[in-house]
């Protein structure tokens, strides 16, 4: 039991240096106007980290909430610097899926079961991803892909921290993993075929 314990303690650890290794760079180099993260995705996914590891916490995920927990609160200050900056052209199809996920966020607290809140939130994650999405196809070098590297390798340790196993602990990191190793290979693809057509 203790030798379980420690190793959830290591995963734990392990995942929020991830967190920190991966978001530091990002919030320096949007400082310094290299990165032009989007607004209305990292003010989202904010929202929903934070409702993330609530549910994380709520359904005895224990330490492996710690790297969702360490993600909302840098969302914040990246959503912060974004909205100081104002870099990014902000498209009509950008509020309707940002309005979409924030009239989509109160049916959280409507919905009693715990997986049905976290498949919900999954949902909503990739709506808030989609203006980034949007703006990175056009745009590639305005993202750094060794954020969202580091990010998919968080919450893969994550998922070994965790102290309980169920849909409602695993689904949302996992869905993350998925949802930035696609973004990561099509910002490196995008980026290729624009310099070949240079």
């Amino acid at each position: 039991m203790i030798e379980l314990l420690t190793s959830k303690y290591a995963f734990a650890f392990l995942a929020f240096a991830f967190v920190l290794i991966g978001y530091i760079p990002y919030v320096v180099s949007t400082l310094r106007g290299i990165t032009r993260p989007h607004i209305l995705t990292w003010s989202l996914w904010g929202l929903l980290n934070g409702i993330g590891c609530a549910a994380q916490l709520s359904a005895g995920g224990g330490l492996g909430s710690v790297a969702t927990g360490g993600s909302f609160a840098f969302c914040v200050i990246i959503a912060v610097l974004a909205y100081r900056q104002n870099l990014v052209r902000i498209t009509q199809g950008d509020w309707i899926l940002f309005g979409a996920g924030l009239l989509a966020v109160p049916l959280w607290f409507m919905i009693e079961s715990p997986i049905l809140a976290v498949i919900w939130i999954s949902i909503i994650d990739f709506v808030a991803f989609l203006p980034t999405i949007r703006k990175s196809y056009h745009h590639p070098v305005q993202e750094k892909v060794f954020a969202f590297s580091v990010s998919t390798l968080k919450f893969i340790v994550s998922l070994f921290a965790l102290e309980s196993y169920s849909l409602v602990t695993y689904l949302y990191p996992a869905s993350l993993v998925v949802t930035n190793s696609s973004f990561i290979a099509m910002v490196l693809w995008r980026r290729r075929v624009l310099a070949r057509s240079q």
